[in-house]
């Protein structure tokens, strides 16, 4: 079975893939924002280059190619959000030459010019290389969504600052005709889909299956030395790898370890490795729980835990014991 939003949202419903599904709504419904601006601002190029986006990043999410709509939500986006605030602003002092901007409109753009670049690279460096700079990439996007919110409001507000009055005043009117708040509205919407698909992802929020792009690849991995290691039960003595990301416990037929135990619910567990935390995130959706064996503590239901390498945990009861390597 193809692994796909819906095919999650059925067979699992965890709180990551519900998070991931409203993202996805909202994408779809600044998709329509777009086709709305675009068909009102007589189409206008920023609301055509929104609308695209806004489409191929739905497609992206619905396959749940997590690792592709960080790289795409990061590079495509601010280049054309760079774009935007160039055609759009800008490019019409060209129109007039009573138009001026203020130095602190400048000095924004450039400062969202390079925040862009340095949150590209760093994804790159992320995704591509053992370094983990999941919470510098936080930073800079939430960084540049700021800065981008001070500079659409500074270079509206005042930004045509000229001295002709008519010259200021038609700028708007025509700003508006454009469909300038329906695309508004969407680039915005936009804009906080990709911080926050960034911030769910960093923090362990969604589900993930790998989080690297260099998890899959032979023994360069980082992932291929995860797994878990049966101490006792049914799997003692085997060991699982988690070279293709999280795994599913449980007494069904569509768990990847299958217990057939009465403490074992059909679904009783999901486990993954966190590679910028490094630590195992165990998330219960069972009846009789997931215990530590060191402490006797259950995990809480219904989200997922931080457990560190090398802990044993107990599947539904003592019976069936993993440790996580």
């Amino acid at each position: 079975m193809s692994d796909n939003l819906f095919s999650g949202l059925v067979h699992r419903r965890t709180a990551g893939i519900v998070r991931e599904f409203v993202l996805w709504c909202v994408v779809c419904f600044a998709a329509l924002l777009s086709l709305i601006a675009m068909v009102v601002g007589r189409g206008n190029i920023t609301w055509i280059m929104l609308m695209f986006f806004s489409i191929g990043m739905g497609v992206i999410m619905a396959f749940r190619l997590t690792l592709v709509a960080l790289l795409y939500s990061s590079g495509v986006f601010c280049l054309i959000t760079v774009a935007i605030h160039y055609i759009c602003f800008a490019g019409v002092g060209s129109y007039y030459d009573d138009v001026s901007y203020s130095a602190l409109n400048i000095i924004l753009f450039v400062l969202i010019l390079l925040t862009a670049i340095a949150l590209v690279v760093c994804e790159f460096v992320h995704l591509f290389t053992r370094y983990n700079l999941g919470t510098a990439i936080i930073i800079l996007i939430i960084t540049e969504a700021f800065f981008t919110l001070i500079l659409q409001i500074l270079m509206f507000a005042a930004g045509y600052l000229g001295s002709s009055a008519y010259a200021n005043e038609w700028l708007r009117e025509s700003l508006n005709a454009r469909g300038y708040w329906i695309g508004t509205v969407d680039f915005w919407m936009v804009l906080t889909v990709t911080v926050l698909l960034h911030i769910f992802f960093f923090r362990g929020l969604i589900d993930r299956k790998q989080g690297k792009f260099i998890n899959g690849s032979g023994g360069q991995g980082l992932s291929s030395a995860y797994g878990l290691k049966g101490v006792r039960g049914i799997y003692a003595g085997k060991v699982i790898s988690l070279r293709n990301g999280g795994i599913t416990i449980g007494s069904g037929s569509g768990a990847g370890i299958i217990l057939h135990d009465n403490y074992v619910s059909k679904q009783h567990c999901i486990v993954r490795f966190n590679c910028n935390t490094n630590y195992y995130e165990v998330y219960d959706s069972s009846t009789n729980g997931i215990y530590l064996l060191s402490t006797g503590g259950r995990l809480q239901k219904g989200a997922y835990n931080s457990v560190r390498r090398g802990e044993i945990i107990c599947i539904g009861s003592a019976a069936q014991q993993f440790q996580l390597l």
